[in-house]
Order: structure tokens, then sequence, then C-alpha cells
């Protein structure tokens, strides 16, 4: 018996001593540096871009064919490139959705 107590002191002891030296205190609260923006804080994430935004830029015509699509204000514009388009004075039902009679 006196064996078997001396090889499990020899066994825990170790053990006890290790865990004793290193003290543990309460745990740390981790602070991220979070960026602040105008709105609020900048998390992480990324920017998903519509696969059918192309479709926004362009209309139909009298005719039923897609076309690019024009902004009338403030000055009327071709939207996909900002280019003016001039020929409202002349043409202004180019603009509009009614169908022409054939």
């Amino acid at each position: 018996m006196n064996r078997a107590f001396i090889s499990l002191a020899f066994l825990v002891l170790p053990s006890l001593t290790l865990t004793a030296a290193e003290p543990i205190g309460p745990p740390q609260k981790v602070v991220y540096d979070v960026p602040m923006g105008p709105m609020g804080p900048i998390l992480p994430g990324y920017f998903h871009p519509d696969p059918l935004a192309h479709w926004e830029l362009v209309a139909i015509d009298q005719q039923g064919y897609y076309k690019p699509r024009v902004m009338l204000y403030p000055q009327p514009h071709y939207l996909y490139n900002g280019k003016a388009y001039r020929y409202l004075p002349t043409r202004p039902r180019d603009l509009s959705n009614v169908p022409t009679p054939r």
C-alpha cells in the first residue's frame, strides 16, 4: 500500500503544483476596434450586386423593342452614359409608350 501511495503522489503532486502556479482571474472582455462611419459602426460584409440591374437602363419603345432609357429631369439624357438626348423637340412621341397605328 505504501508503494501505491508513493506512485499516486508522484502523479498527482506535479499536476497540482503546475495548476497552482498559474493564477486564474476573471474572464477578460474582448474589445474589437470597430471603425465608425457617419451612420454608425461599419460592420464587415460584402456588397452583392443585383444581377437584374442592367434591365433598368433600357425601356420598351412603341414597336415593342428595347432601347436605351431616357431620363427627362433635369435635362433629357440617356441613363446608361449621361449623354444628352437631343431629339425631344423634334420627336416627343419616341418617349411615350403609346403604340403607333400601323
